[in-house]
């Protein structure tokens, strides 16, 4: 989206510049008002390396002084796979709203196996030996194979949240090492983060052995540089709310919840280091999903063993295994998120969608009928399994699944396949908690039907209005086509090749090719958004091609071979405002692009990150010592089709960025290269009859080398002369940390060779690989920048930048070096390099709470040899738990540079302080108050700018320069009346929203100002204040006498009185009992001092601003919280912003019934019936209702899904009956019909 465009009000912008000279500024502002752009048109970002646009719609934002959690709809445009369940929130769109780990099992799957009182029950022991990938560890055969349930291979955990990205695994010592960009660490487990999962304590499903049931990791905590703490998963006993699971679908009655395990958990909750804000994420279990997928797959062995070489079940097939499989998910959706310091919560509303779901011959029944038949179960006539589909479909305990309290299983599912439920969003609601006033709604609007996928058709915001447009063509139902390679649609008929040498399946691999034009890939896919205003973005893509490929079955290098790939990137992005105008940008994925050649023409610059295979031989030694030959085919990939569960399948070395112009950028990327380049995964350590069982190698995966810029080009186009020359030029070289962070594995497997009938003794094949996971930072170490005359002459100007890291991915040095020679270093220190055993060093407690990124010294050096030009320090100090705040920055000051072998090293002295040298000057000190607001600094010549914070600390209220925080008050009356240095009130709190007082919008009417006692009697204090009547109130001091300075008339009535105290202790301000004693916008401070005030709305948007004249601004916003007035202190109006929303058509009446009539007696039917993607239920046999609907103009789709002899009516509209006669039993009928509203 278009950035922010901030204005500037004088009164508003209170940035104190005393601490330039530091590296932060302490002093906090009052925000000054914003006015957006935002629904324009989308300037939408693209990942370049991957072709995939950044589409993303902010919806709110949950937000502190400390920590915040942003709200937002993305949609993932490079292709929409068939197999795969659309989100709630519609095919292809995703709600960030927190953030997930999810996991990559490796080796041993219970986690229950992992602890034992807290202590790991891994194979760490063995890995953590140094001769661990050893010959004779890895060659001997049943070595590492028969370590169950030890685990020697560390599962992966990818993480998503809030910005940060990335995974951690845990490493050979118990320690989980992340690999990220971003500092993160990850707390150790205890035993008390296990937990059993919630199927323990689900009544309606019969456990066959419950001590099979395993316990799951249950919490996850990971604290980011700042030391701020986010917590993911329940340790809850009981629901397991945010953790999902899964399970395969069909589960035998003893093992049952053997394999239930947990595959996500969700954020539930963030902690700001200082403890004092929260985010709190609340979750509910949904319903069991479903999934189906297409399978099939067969082994072929050629062994010898015994002696003479004498054969043994040579030339052996196991039996061909195909068919339908399973599994099922139990999901949670997000319930609420709520910040008890914001006074907010957000609610999120969903119920059941009515979209596609599993069909086999237009039968869901028949669909997951096959999953039993192709996995060798049988299915009595008449009837069903007591468990069939699965067992999980008898949970419907609404304590454990509220869905089910308003919706009983009985009544509304009686069929337990109609139990496989998906949800939608409906709405998200903003809650003033503090007044239980609902402030913002979005609602969510789909169409689809039961025949359809779910998809967003758009988003109402307070009722502007965000529409998707999307390519006509439809998707293919559920299993019905095998996909391409990559799981994308290339609508190949349902039956795969199966005839092959031995049974193995042939000719899979051209069956999986993808759509070469890409028109196929692209059905159902966003093509546009139209916004608010009328601006809109538009999309067109086109089919992913390469030139090289890795083929992961004979290495790690990239090897030249031309194809297309699946999925799409984009081609052109138009964007339109609501005035018409466009702008586009156009994008070629080529190598050797130079403004003049036809991109079509050049090579692709793409790099397929593996190359699926169906089907390989292996040649390995048997047990006995034997050669022996492995073979398998498979309907899908052998090899996994991206190296890494994070990365994408294509990426693009060369990107070329061309505007209407004709001027062009382009982006070079890091990527897979020939033989053993940089970028390109690491061989394994050690192994032995490498990928026998599995057709490829384990390797070290560098995947988070490779997509980064590593150079870019700027051309402009001289339109006199048809030439294009470079303008500016950006080369990045990336360097990994010095210390390598690398997680020890051994993958290994023993399979028997022969099958079990066979008359010989059995005969196995072991394979082991030893290999590590790569956690070593990468860093961006040299940054060299050119500038080239406009002119086209070459001539340039260079700047050089080289950075240096530390293991907490800190800059430790930065250094410019000019074209000239000139340069300038820059070196950084922070809490760690100051950190000692003392208890009362605050450095040692920032280390502690993982607070690492804030930066205690920054010196600046110059020249040959190094002299320090400028440097600054900020000491920190403790003040109460978790509570570490920096107190106090010091600068250096010397007219001239000072040779660096003159200035003293800072070190910790003991006693909580810092010891520096005598040239660094105290800048400014720091108080703060018990919320960790700031709430006085003084800087030198005891210059002091005092705070107030109102709304329970929230927002800064005042601003007081030249007064300390305790000799200056402010009440507002506004919020929960803002009390502080003992200036209270009694009285009653008035509001008036059509005559409003001077400040917000309420009043006070006076008892009494409590007596204020913090007077200085050798001081002058202002009082002042705004009443009705100035009769009506007196000021009395306490001691000293006080005199009267302005009187000035307002608005609405409201009259400003400004006096002065004079030697005075204190003082307070009284009813006369004359007229009435309102009174607003109380104040005081010493008489040389200046005050500033502002207040808020809900949103945290500054509303009102009063400076030191008592003159005020007045702010108001649309529902966006986007400013649209600003007012005088007359209250007429100065500035207006006009969004130019698109007016919405005449809605016309809207009102429609529809009928339901249910006319047979059978209850073995699934009755069902959507309007416009809202699902209704029928009613019960012999039964009608009614449903009251107001629907806008257009044309809208009803979907049923009924038995015989139902009926319903559309009024006005017309009779539809849904009958067929002697239907079969369990059959229903489906379709859908439109009608018309004008």
């Amino acid at each position: 989206m278009r950035g922010f465009k901030s204005l500037s009000f004088a009164t508003l912008i209170l940035f104190c510049s005393l601490l330039s000279k530091a590296q932060k500024t302490l002093a906090p502002i009052i925000p000054s008002p914003n006015a957006s752009s935002l629904g324009i048109y989308g300037e939408l970002p693209v990942s370049y390396f991957t072709g995939v646009p950044d589409i993303s719609i902010p919806i709110y934002e949950v937000k502190g002084n400390k920590i915040g959690l942003p709200i937002s709809l993305s949609y993932h445009a490079g292709g929409l796979r068939p197999e795969v369940h659309p989100s709630w929130v519609g095919n292809g769109w995703s709600l960030n709203a927190g953030g997930v780990i999810t996991r990559k099992w490796n080796g041993v799957l219970a986690d229950e196996y992992q602890y034992i009182d807290g202590i790991p029950n891994t194979g760490m022991p063995i890995l953590s030996a140094s001769d661990w990938s050893s010959n004779a560890k890895i060659k001997v055969n049943s070595l590492y194979a028969n370590l169950n349930p030890l685990d020697i291979e560390p599962d992966e955990f990818n993480f998503n949240f809030l910005g940060f990205s990335g995974k951690f695994y845990m490493d050979h010592n118990g320690d989980w090492q992340v690999q990220s960009d971003q500092y993160l660490k990850v707390v150790k487990f205890q035993q008390t983060d296990l937990v059993e999962p919630f199927i323990k304590s689900a009544t309606q499903l019969e456990m066959g052995n419950p001590h099979l049931v395993k316990k799951v990791f249950g919490k996850f905590t990971l604290i980011d540089g700042k030391g701020n703490k986010y917590y993911f998963g329940s340790t809850d006993a009981l629901k397991n709310t945010a953790i999902e699971f899964s399970d395969n679908m069909i589960v035998p009655y003893s093992p049952r919840g053997f394999n239930f395990v947990a595959t996500s958990w969700y954020l539930t909750k963030i902690v700001s280091a200082d403890g004092i804000e929260t985010i709190d994420l609340n979750y509910d279990r949904g319903p069991f999903t479903s999934n189906i997928s297409h399978q099939s797959s067969q082994i072929f062995v050629s062994t010898y063993g015994g002696s003479g070489n004498q054969q043994s079940c040579n030339n052996s097939n196991y039996p061909l295994r195909g068919g339908l499989g399973g599994s099922v998910i139990s999901p949670v959706y997000l319930k609420s998120i709520s910040m008890p310091s914001k006074s907010v919560r957000v609610d999120f509303s969903s119920n059941q969608s009515d979209e596609l779901s599993y069909r086999r011959n237009g039968n869901k029944l028949e669909a997951y009928g096959q999953v039993y038949l192709d996995n060798g179960y049988t299915i009595p006539n008449p009837g069903f399994p007591a468990d069939f589909p699965s067992c999980y479909t008898l949970i419907t305990d609404p304590v454990l699944i509220p869905h089910y309290a308003n919706n009983p299983a009985a009544t509304f599912y009686p069929n337990l396949w109609d139990r496989f439920i998906w949800m939608k969003l409906n709405s998200i609601n903003v809650v003033n908690t503090s007044t239980s006033v609902e402030m913002n709604k979005m609602t969510f609007s789909y169409s689809g039907d039961f025949q359809r996928r779910l998809r967003l058709s758009s988003v109402q915001m307070d009722g502007k209005k965000h529409s998707f447009t999307y390519n006509a063509q439809y998707l293919p139902d559920y299993i019905k086509i095998y996909t391409d390679h990559w799981g994308f649609n290339n609508n190949n008929s349902n039956q795969l090749p199966t005839a092959g040498p031995a049974g193995i399946p042939a000719g899979v691999f051209t069956a999986r090719e993808p759509d070469n034009t890409g028109a196929l890939t692209q059905a159902e896919m966003l093509t546009g958004i139209i916004y608010p205003t009328g601006g809109k973005t538009e999309f067109i893509y086109e089919q992913n091609k390469y030139s090289s490929v890795v083929k992961r079955d004979i290495g790690v290098g990239a090897v030249a071979e031309n194809g297309y790939a699946g999925g799409v990137r984009l081609k052109k992005m138009i964007n339109t405002d609501n005035f018409g105008v466009q702008q586009f940008k156009e994008y070629f994925y080529v190598n050797g692009y130079n403004g003049v050649t036809d991109p079509s023409t050049l090579p692709s610059s793409g790099v397929l990150d593996t190359k699926p295979i169906y089907y390989y031989e292996k040649t390995g030694i048997n047990d006995q010592g034997y050669n022996c030959i492995y073979k398998y085919g498979s309907s899908t990939s052998i090899v996994p089709v991206t190296s890494n569960s994070m990365a994408n399948h294509i990426g693009y070395s060369s990107v070329v960025e061309k505007l209407p112009d004709n001027s062009f950028t382009i982006y070079n990327f890091s990527n897979h290269e020939p033989g053993t380049g940089t970028y390109n995964d690491g061989t394994a350590v050690n192994d032995y009859n490498a990928g026998f069982f599995q057709g490829y190698k384990r390797t070290i995966s560098n995947y988070f080398k490779r997509g980064r810029l590593i150079k870019k080009d700027l051309y402009k186009y001289n339109p006199l002369t048809g030439s294009f020359f470079i303008i500016a030029q950006e080369e990045t070289a990336y360097t990994a940390h010095s210390s390598s962070v690398l997680i020890r594995a051994v993958h290994s497997e023993v399979r028997s060779l022969c099958p079990l009938n066979y008359p010989i003794p059995d005969i196995r094949a072991y394979s082991t690989e030893a290999y590590v996971s790569n956690c070593t930072p990468f860093f961006p170490t040299t940054i060299t920048s050119r500038n080239y005359a406009s002119d086209g002459s070459g001539t340039q100007k260079t700047i050089t930048l080289s950075q240096q890291f530390d293991e907490y991915k800190n800059l430790r040095q930065m250094s410019f070096t000019k074209s000239n020679g000139d340069n300038e270093t820059t070196i950084y220190k922070y809490p760690y390099d100051f950190s000692t055993a003392d208890i009362a060093n605050p450095y040692k407690a920032l280390k502690d709470q993982h607070t690492i990124d804030e930066v205690i010294e920054k010196r600046i050096l110059t020249g040959s040899p190094q002299k320090l030009s400028d440097a600054s320090i900020r000491t920190f100090s403790i003040m109460g738990t978790n509570k570490i705040y920096n107190n106090a920055i010091y600068a250096f000051e010397s007219v001239n540079p000072v040779d660096i072998s003159l200035v003293g090293t800072t070190t910790y002295s003991g006693g909580g302080n810092l010891g520096f040298d005598t040239k660094y000057k105290e800048n400014g000190r720091v108080s703060y108050d018990n919320e960790g607001n700031i709430s006085n600094i003084e800087t030198a010549g005891n210059y002091n700018t005092g705070f107030i914070w109102g709304y329970s600390k929230k927002y800064m209220i005042a601003k007081v320069e030249n007064a300390k925080d305790n000799a200056i008050g402010y009440v507002s009356f506004e919020g929960e009346n803002t009390i502080n240095n003992g200036w209270s009130q009694a009285g009653g709190t008035i509001s008036d929203l059509v005559n409003p007082p001077p400040g917000g919008v309420k009043y006070f009417q006076l008892g009494n100002l409590q007596t204020v006692n913090v007077l200085n009697p050798l001081q002058k204090y202002t009082v002042s204040y705004w009443c009705k009547d100035p009769n009506s109130l007196v000021v009395v001091p306490t001691g000293g006498s006080i005199s009267h300075k302005i009187t000035e008339p307002g608005t609405n009535g409201w009259i400003y009185i400004e006096k002065e105290v004079t030697g005075a202790t204190g003082f307070n301000i009284n009813s006369t009992g004359v007229g009435l004693a309102y009174i607003d916008e109380a104040r005081y401070y010493p008489s040389d001092a200046s005050m500033t005030t502002a207040l808020y709305d809900w949103r945290g948007n500054v509303i009102c601003s009063n400076d030191s004249k008592s003159m005020f601004l007045y702010f108001e916003y649309d529902p966006f919280g986007r400013m649209t007035l600003v007012r005088d202190h007359k209250r007429n109006i100065l500035k207006k912003y006009d969004y130019q929303y698109l007016v919405a058509a005449d809605q016309g009446n809207g009102s429609y019934t529809i009928t339901l009539t249910n006319n047979t007696s059978h209850n073995g039917y699934t009755y069902k019936v959507s309007v416009d993607g809202t699902l209704y239920f029928f009613p019960i046999p012999g039964q009608s209702i009614t449903l009251g609907l107001s629907v806008s103009p257009g044309t809208h789709t009803i979907s049923f899904e009924c038995g015989p002899s139902y009926n319903f009516n559309i009024s006005p509209g017309g009779n539809y009956t849904c009958f067929q006669t002697q239907p079969p039993i369990s059959v229903n009928v489906s379709g859908n019909l439109t009608f018309t509203v004008y």
